[in-house]
């Protein structure tokens, strides 16, 4: 009888895009996770065409009946994994692997890894593994697919670990590369000091901007003489030339006063 086992985790604030993206798509991630199984001479192909093949070793875990029926202490074992898309936006990821040993045909692993969007209350991504084992020795289907259905467990349990681990460490590292622009935020009083700041900075630069316009025109304005007429550093423009004024109208009094005393003369 056909064995299985599911087992799933929630990653929240994320999408099943991210997380694919994060676990599944460098193979050399997933490589590491084979690496942190105790298989360093696991190899990952690159993706093509929604496929790519895994190679490793393992030790055979199983009583000695086991071992002298699949006549092999380790297994070398070639995995093919399948990228399939669905129309609700879930992603599953098929795992078939091969073991290459005489007897490994009467033992058969097949694994799902599925994606999927979830919404309780914030968004998150679903992740879930399907495991299924098979026996056909026969007398002996119950309990070895028990015993593979047990090691299924514990290796179902590790994936999910290590998937949630691996996941936020890929998006601290992200969030570490290009760094989110600091808010500050300011109090009541603060906040009124800078805008008195601002106000002041733009007052200074209109009343800059004003003096040296003023300073210009007064370098036109000359006197009959040819010189320059220089305001009092007390006065503004607009007082000087009051101040011009009322000394030319002085200056032309003066004139006709002396112009009437030659005439009565």
């Amino acid at each position: 009888m056909v064995k299985e086992y599911t087992l799933s985790t929630l990653i929240d604030d994320t999408s099943v895009q991210e997380v694919y993206q994060a676990i599944w798509e460098d193979s050399s991630v997933w490589a590491g996770y084979h690496h942190s199984c105790d298989h360093p001479d696991a190899v990952v192909s690159p993706w093509q065409n929604g496929e790519r093949r895994v190679t490793f070793s393992t030790p055979l875990k199983a009583p000695a009946f086991i071992k002298k029926i699949v006549g092999v202490e380790v297994l070398e074992i070639i995995e093919t994994q399948l990228l399939q898309h669905h129309p609700d936006g879930s992603l599953v990821v098929e795992s078939k692997p091969v073991l290459a040993a005489p007897g490994a045909s009467k033992f058969l692993t097949h694994a799902l890894f599925s994606m999927s969007n979830e919404v309780n209350g914030k968004k998150s991504c679903k992740l879930e593994v399907q495991i299924t084992c098979t026996c056909s020795v026969w007398g002996m289907q119950t309990t070895v697919e028990s015993m593979m259905i047990s090691q299924a467990e514990e290796s179902a349990s590790k994936f999910l670990a290590w998937a949630k681990k691996k996941f936020h460490e890929v998006k601290q590292a992200a969030a570490v590369a290009k760094p989110v622009p600091s808010i500050v935020v300011m109090g009541q009083d603060e906040f009124h000091d800078a805008l008195e700041s601002a106000a002041e900075a733009a007052s200074t630069a209109s009343s800059s901007s004003d003096r040296q316009a003023e300073s210009e025109e007064e370098e036109e304005m000359q006197t009959g003489t040819g010189q320059l007429a220089i305001r009092p550093a007390d006065m503004t423009f607009e007082q000087a030339i009051r101040h011009y004024m009322d000394e030319i109208a002085c200056t032309a009094r003066d004139t006709n006063s002396q112009l009437q005393t030659l005439d009565n003369r």
